[in-house]
């Protein structure tokens, strides 16, 4: 990959002038539209056509396997032939039947092969998608104005808010993505901490007044998955030490203070595929020095001002005077049980008003 004309180099962080790169593998042709398509200003505070581009091509099956539910289906497999092999016992004198447990027993093992099978190669197809997000994830918001808010507005904007809503599905990817970006990706000047900031705030009732009902439970599925991640993080001080502001990864997602310059690009990523710190420096020339990140106490103060942020949120829609609205903020709280609210007196207080508009209705 050329930048500036010069190939890449991992010796130190660098600020170039001008950010000129291929995103491997994507058609020149669909760049181009998307970059004619995305309105100037977005791209001049540094939101990539390249990223969007990504954004939209990849799906769940690119960068996610689910172990857990092939693992279900193959153990499901497994207890029927156990069950097989029971019966086989007690059926000896009988040829015809013998034989037919011997060919259901044959489908059942044939099935678990094809799983197994299928599971190994997802897991080296996404391994291949991975490598190729990590050979461009430092240039995607290379560019970004040194104000992160004004580009994580931008990604709001074009990538997440659109496609979160479109189905359960796309909503995973965009929360599970966003987190990939931060670890073990750990993205260039990419802020996960802000995009949560502007996520998890009170503009969800706007949002609610503004979707269909299935947009709803879509978009608060998005909000469900991403919380599942920060409650892993609160929950723990050492899991928040390892996926939040580990520096031997090089992580700057929950970084407090952003003083990166436009056109900033940091010394190649060395850890991402490591499973655990060897001996050897890691990836802290990624951080500028004098980088302040958030402390586990701030990060558990911010989670409660999320949690504040969206009561408030749900509270305002429960109080609407459209039917839509309050039917919308029902939905995304019955999608959201699990993993909002956590703080047993914010969750009485939706109650209370889940209650009163039940009154009112009856």
């Amino acid at each position: 990959m050329d930048v500036d004309g010069k190939k890449d180099k991992d010796e130190a962080p660098r600020v170039i002038a001008d950010l000129q790169f291929e995103s491997p593998l994507l058609p020149r042709e669909y760049v181009a539209y998307i970059a004619q398509t995305l309105p100037s200003s977005a791209i001049d505070i540094g939101l990539s056509p390249e990223f969007v581009a990504v954004f939209w091509t990849l799906s769940l099956y690119d960068i996610e396997v689910p172990s857990g539910r092939y693992e279900k289906e193959i153990e499901v497999y497994t207890q029927f032939i156990a069950r097989i092999d029971g019966m086989a016992k007690t059926v000896q004198g009988s040829h015809s039947k013998a034989a037919g447990l011997a060919q259901a027993r044959a489908r059942a093992s044939a099935s678990i092969e094809a799983l197994n099978k299928e599971m190994l190669e997802q897991k080296q197809h996404v391994m291949r998608i991975r490598r190729w997000l990590i050979a461009q994830k430092d240039y995607w918001f290379c560019m970004a104005h040194e104000q992160r808010k004004l580009v994580t507005q931008a990604l709001l904007q074009h990538c997440v808010l659109p496609r979160a809503v479109l189905s359960a599905a796309d909503a995973n990817f965009c929360a599970k993505l966003l987190w990939i970006m931060h670890y073990p990706l750990a993205t260039n000047k990419f802020s996960l901490m802000i995009v949560y900031d502007s996520v998890f705030s009170e503009s969800l009732s706007t949002l609610l007044a503004a979707f269909t009902e299935n947009e709803a439970r879509n978009y608060a599925k998005f909000l469900s998955t991403s919380l599942a991640y920060l409650s892993h993080l609160h929950l723990s001080k050492t899991h928040y030490a390892e996926r939040a502001v580990n520096s031997w990864r090089g992580l700057t997602g929950f970084q407090q203070q952003w003083r990166y310059d436009r056109g900033f690009l940091p010394p190649k990523s060395r850890t991402i595929l490591s499973p655990s710190p060897p001996e050897g420096s890691g990836d802290e020339r990624r951080i500028k020095p004098g980088t302040t990140m958030l402390s586990y106490e701030d990060f558990r103060t911010v989670m409660r001002k999320w949690q504040v942020n969206l009561t408030k949120a749900f509270i305002v829609t429960l109080e609407s005077e459209r039917h839509d609205t309050v039917r919308n903020s029902i939905l995304a709280l019955k999608e959201m049980r699990k993993s909002f609210p956590v703080i047993l007196q914010y969750g009485r207080r939706i109650m209370d008003k889940v209650n009163e508009v039940a009154a009112g209705r009856t």
